[in-house]
């Protein structure tokens, strides 16, 4: 076989990974018909997937097994190839998406009819579970299947994926489509949207978060780059925002919410809404009494990272009705919820009621945005939660060091240098700014005077706190603002 043939040059490898990528496809098809229609589309798949083995020495009695065991031979045969695809070329990145999809379809194809309803969060038994590669018995699929995708993700990367553009200097006319932006972030995105929901199905939290930093570091692809680059011509040559602040809604007529980018950053923020909404589900009322605070505030934060205005989420109909997700309804009711379990006492608002109940919904909405604002004045939508410490403190009863060479506790309240502290000084924010525009503040503090420029974060808060570093005080005057 001439190893120049197949798809993306890798030859011989490419052949392998499309023939066991097609028998996979066929058996959940067959698997995906309703149920009297699914033992003939399965003998229909077998019949086409028991023709070419992986495994040379197979089994000769396959064939009067059952459906299930003989569907299930194919599967571990299946993720035999495509494990192989992978340790044969460490950068064969399709078939790690292909062994991931496999695992997290295992339940169901182990068991149509009894893990149909619990999905990729079903589980297979040890018996059939040790016959493919990767998958765990002991926890659900989704898990499974997320430790095989996140390999695409084990480190931050530029491009969010382990998965690069390559070309050459004389190429063909199937490379030169192959090596397109458009085809590039399409492969992308679609192992980016199987990590997301694997872990939005795995409830990692930490992960989510982690992710969308990634995106915020990351520079705007060319499509996104071209957009923004006409608005700023035809807004007479403005500073350019850059993209951590566009819009994340989804517009009929506005090819800008379809950009990679924004598209990423929008099922990023709209998984992370799920899990946090998961928590507060499942809250108890025994725990911690600031626990449902927290959850408002991180809602508030998904919301303020569609950088939007209120207005824009209840002026149309699509974030209850529409069938694809546009990455504002798990937003929409984590803010509901998690309002009405801090003000729970208080009555919902009762001015306006239909049959569908979808005005209350909007009523709620608002007044769950206007209790944040005036909780979270200076909050931008880059909080996440803060991983705690596991190193020791260490303490001591006496300011002096022991013999043995303890370091003397430091207040943390004042710098190193003897005769600075630092101070918490809050400001308000002048009357029509918008979000990013700045203003300038002059502080007085015992004798010296500092000029601090400000910017206005997203949200439009009234007031800004910040700190600063002055000279420790020697009288009870206190530092006045000019």
């Amino acid at each position: 076989m001439i190893e120049q043939n197949g798809g993306s040059a890798h030859g011989s490898g490419e052949v392998l990974y499309r023939l066991h990528a097609s028998r996979l496809k066929c058996l959940i098809r067959a698997v995906d018909h309703k149920e009297d229609e699914r033992e003939s589309a399965e003998l229909e798949a077998l019949r086409l997937t028991e023709c070419h083995w992986f495994i040379a020495n197979h089994d000769e009695k396959v064939d009067s097994e059952g459906v299930r065991d003989r569907v299930w031979y194919v599967v571990a045969d299946v993720v035999s190839g495509l494990a192989q695809c992978r340790l044969n070329q460490p950068f064969f990145h399709r078939s790690v998406y292909r062994h991931a999809q496999a695992l997290m379809w295992a339940p169901v194809l182990c068991d149509p009819i009894g893990e149909r309803v619990n999905g990729s969060l079903g589980m297979v038994p040890a018996t059939r579970a040790f016959k493919l590669r990767g998958l765990n018995f002991s926890t659900n699929a989704a898990n499974s299947g997320m430790s095989v995708i996140s390999t695409l993700f084990e480190k931050k990367r530029a491009q969010l994926c382990a998965v690069w553009v390559t070309s050459t200097g004389a190429s063909s006319t199937f490379q030169t489509i192959n090596n397109t932006v458009r085809k590039y972030d399409s492969l992308r995105g679609k192992y980016i949207g199987a990590y997301l929901d694997c872990l939005r199905l795995c409830q990692r939290k930490n992960e989510l978060e982690t992710f969308y930093r990634w995106t915020s570091s990351c520079r705007r692809d060319l499509p996104s780059f071209f957009s923004a680059a006409s608005a700023l011509v035809a807004n007479g040559g403005k500073t350019e925002l850059p993209h951590t602040r566009d819009c994340l809604l989804v517009k009929g007529r506005s090819l800008a919410s379809h950009h990679f980018l924004t598209t990423v950053k929008r099922e990023c923020n709209s998984a992370l809404a799920s899990v946090i909404l998961h928590q507060v589900k499942t809250s108890e009322a025994s725990q911690d009494s600031k626990t449902p605070e927290n959850h408002l505030r991180a809602a508030y934060a998904c919301f303020l990272r569609l950088n939007c205005e209120p207005e824009d989420l209840t002026r149309g109909r699509s974030w209850k009705y529409h069938r694809r997700s546009v990455g504002i309804r798990d937003i929409m009711e984590l803010l509901t919820t998690a309002y009405l379990k801090v003000s729970k006492d208080q009555p919902t608002s009762g001015s306006r009621s239909d049959w569908s109940g979808e005005a209350q919904k909007v009523d709620i909405l608002k007044m769950a945005l206007d209790t944040c604002k005036s909780m979270f004045p200076s909050m931008s939508g880059a909080l996440f939660s803060r991983k705690r410490s596991t190193k020791p403190k260490m303490k001591t009863d006496s300011p002096t060091p022991s013999a043995s060479g303890t370091k003397r506790q430091r207040d943390p309240s004042t710098d190193t240098k003897e005769g600075i502290t630092k101070r918490s000084f809050e400001v308000k924010v002048p009357a029509g700014l918008k979000a990013g525009d700045h203003f300038l503040v002059s502080l007085q503090a015992h004798g010296v005077e500092k000029k601090v420029k400000l910017t206005v974060p997203a949200g439009t808060p009234a007031t800004l706190r910040f700190t600063l570093k002055v000279p420790t005080p020697t009288t009870k005057d206190s530092p006045e603002k000019t």
